[in-house]
Formats: C-alpha cells, sequence, structure tokens
C-alpha cells in the first residue's frame, strides 16, 4: 500500500481490502500506455524547465498558437491519463496539473512581454 495514510494500493495491484492484488496480465495494456505518458510528462517538464531558466524574447507571432496547442495537448493528456489509470495514480496525475500550471503561467508571461 501507499499514500500518506497507507489509502491505496501500489501501482499494478488492485483491491486494497482484499491485501492489494495482483493485477491481472491484461492491465500491462493500460501499465504501457501510462509508462509511455509518463516518458512524455518528463520529456516536456525538461522542455519546459529549460524555456523556464533561459528565457528569450521572441519576435515569433505564431508562438501564442503553438502554445496553446500544447496546452490542449497536455489536457488531452491529463484525460487520457486519468482515464487509463482509472484516476488513483495521483503522482501521475499531480505531474500533469504542473505540467499545466507551467504552461498556464507561460502564457500568462508571453502576454505581459507583449
Amino acid at each position: 500500500m501507499e499514500g500518506r495514510a497507507c489509502e491505496r494500493c501500489k501501482e499494478n495491484k488492485f483491491n486494497r481490502q482484499a491485501g492489494c492484488v495482483d493485477c491481472p496480465p491484461c492491465y500491462n495494456l493500460v501499465q504501457d500506455a501510462v509508462d509511455k505518458h509518463r516518458v512524455k510528462l518528463n520529456e516536456m517538464e525538461k522542455i519546459l524547465e529549460e524555456i523556464a531558466n533561459t528565457p528569450t524574447v521572441t519576435d515569433d507571432l505564431d508562438f501564442e498558437r503553438k502554445l496553446s496547442q500544447v496546452q490542449d495537448r497536455v489536457d488531452q493528456l491529463w484525460k487520457d491519463a486519468k482515464s487509463a489509470i482509472g484516476g488513483e495514480d495521483k503522482s501521475l496525475l499531480e505531474k500533469v496539473n504542473e505540467l499545466k500550471d507551467k504552461i498556464q503561467g507561460m502564457n500568462d508571461t508571453s502576454k505581459q512581454i507583449r
């Protein structure tokens, strides 16, 4: 079990009342999707961190549109992650929410610069 009060099963486990038993083999498809999302999240976090640490002024008029597309992708990733894991993996959902907040902050900053 995991969580502050041991209130949920670890990844690849379910049914807390039964002692958190292993998920059936078919769950591997879901786990593969979650792992892919985690890789994408880590890549996005690195890119956002790099942008935040080395900001530059850009004359790219297309920047806001691209930033909006990234926001849409993160929103879809959040929905996919929540759907794939049944809303129980708080750390993955929290990471996606943090990314959404960072992108919103970048969007706000870009509006202030203009």
